[in-house]
């Protein structure tokens, strides 16, 4: 812990304080000027822009940025700021220029322990939950499908181990009953301000306080953790369960879900819905019996009150309707819906735990999907095949050290390559077939395909 910041343990010395003389007593009262201080800004985010604007109101000088985003590069452009781009390039800066500060905020990196000892005032990283409760990620989703009601967000100090430093501030933010993640997280950005310009006005009149984490309190989600169920509905919970599943999967319309959508396994497959309302009545018939259908929504039993769900969409996105769906899975009122089976339950947990820690190279592939455009037209009918009789030959040479599928894929793919001209291009690659559907795996993915035509061997 820095020299200008107090702990729990020093604030003994502010006893010695009353010893002092009114008449000190009143000139520090009176000495509002705080020292400018020079700092740096690490992160993304509106949040990080907020926070930046706060240090440079409150007459202190930002030295450099490390942004996560465009946002905040922006930002820091416009105000003619320096902005590096990794935390080595950090390291080089503060080393030719010691700073005071370092903020972190909305910062998915790992702070390594060395850039910490170079800050001579102290690092500060924001956290959207009551550390040392839900550190890690996607804490407010935990929050809610935990059914919490009462909740903080925290500004702590940044030391060796992951959301565990000291404390130095602790916002409340209270939890409604009809709060999403999105809400939750809106609450926790406006308590993060508010937060945060305690956190800046304690450190500029050197009256900051931090106090330890309890760690034996501590609970952490990994970036990789997943719901229990991968989000499946499973009637036999109560109402209550669902409905925080439900919220606590619904980030709002305009941002990435990184955590699942909550969904049914129906005779077709998963089908995924938006949204879930608890109703004040209890049906007859087992947990997961079809009740009504609706328009736009179906009436379900649960292991308590009877619920609403709706927004029905295929995982791809395509919308359908209620009774459309119903027709489609052959469903009719007072028939049990499909229930997760022990096996099928396992079955995706073992997928998520597997696949999980990859899903951020694989959404990445994804979205840099570009199919590749052949020289020439697809018949939009199958044309008859003309066959040619010839001599048979080994289509590829025996060889026990080389796959002969690997020797065909390479073939064809530098078929393709000198076919279009494209030096890297992609193709799609079929994984293993998976029959359990609820799975939720993708049939196909892109692969990426390089050939260097300016190497031996490529003709």
């Amino acid at each position: 812990m820095k020299d200008n910041i107090a702990t729990v343990g020093n604030v003994l010395k502010a006893e010695a304080l009353s010893q002092m003389s009114c008449e000190n007593i009143t000139h520090n009262t009176n000495d509002t000027s705080i020292p400018s201080q020079t700092c740096v800004v690490i992160g993304g985010t509106t949040l990080a822009v907020f926070c930046a604007e706060q240090i440079q109101a409150a007459g202190h000088t930002i030295q450099a940025v490390l942004p996560t985003d465009t946002v905040l590069q922006t930002w820091a452009a416009q105000q003619g700021i320096a902005c590096v781009n990794s935390v080595d390039a950090l390291q080089e800066q503060i080393t030719l220029h010691p700073v005071d500060w370092l903020f972190s905020v909305v910062n998915p990196m790992i702070l390594p322990v060395s850039l910490i000892k170079q800050i001579r005032g102290g690092a500060f990283n924001y956290h959207d939950s009551p550390l040392p409760r839900y550190a890690g990620r996607h804490a407010t989703s935990w929050a809610l499908l935990a059914q919490e009601t009462h909740y903080a967000i925290s500004w702590h100090c940044i030391e060796g181990g992951v959301d565990t430093g000291d404390i130095a501030v602790q916002w409340p933010v209270s939890i409604e009953e009809h709060d999403n993640a999105f809400s939750l997280n809106l609450k926790c950005y406006q308590a993060a301000q508010k937060g945060f310009i305690e956190l800046l006005k304690n450190l500029g009149h050197g009256a900051l306080v931090t106090y330890p984490q309890d760690l034996s309190q501590r609970s952490f989600y990994a970036l990789s953790h997943r719901p229990d169920f991968g989000g499946y509905l499973c009637w036999e919970q109560s109402g209550e369960a669902l409905s925080a599943l439900v919220r606590a999967l619904d980030f709002g319309e305009n941002y990435p879900n990184p955590l699942g959508c909550p969904k049914l396994l129906l005779r077709q497959g998963p089908v995924q819905i938006s949204w879930l309302q608890r109703l004040k009545q209890r049906s007859e018939g087992v947990p997961g019996t079809l009740i009504r259908v609706e328009e736009d929504a179906w009436q379900v039993t649960t292991g308590s009150e009877d619920v609403r769900i709706g927004g029905f969409a295929t995982l791809e996105g395509h919308l359908l309707s209620a009774r459309e769906l119903a027709d489609i899975s052959e469903l009719r009122s007072g028939k049990p819906l499909p229930l997760l089976s022990s096996q099928q339950a396992q079955n995706v947990k073992n997928t998520l735990q597997a696949l999980a820690p990859s899903e951020p190279f694989w959404c990445e592939r994804l979205a840099s999907l570009k199919p590749l455009q052949l020289p020439f037209e697809m018949l939009g009918q199958q044309a008859e095949p003309r066959w040619v009789m010839g001599p048979w030959q080994p289509p590829l040479p025996k060889n026990d050290a080389e796959d002969p599928l690997q020797s065909l894929l390479q073939i064809f793919v530098i078929y393709l390559a000198r076919l279009t001209q494209q030096a890297q291009f992609q193709i799609g690659w079929c994984v293993d077939e998976v029959n359990d559907k609820s799975a939720d795996l993708a049939s196909m993915v892109p692969m990426i395909i390089e050939v260097a035509f300016d190497k031996p061997g490529v003709r």
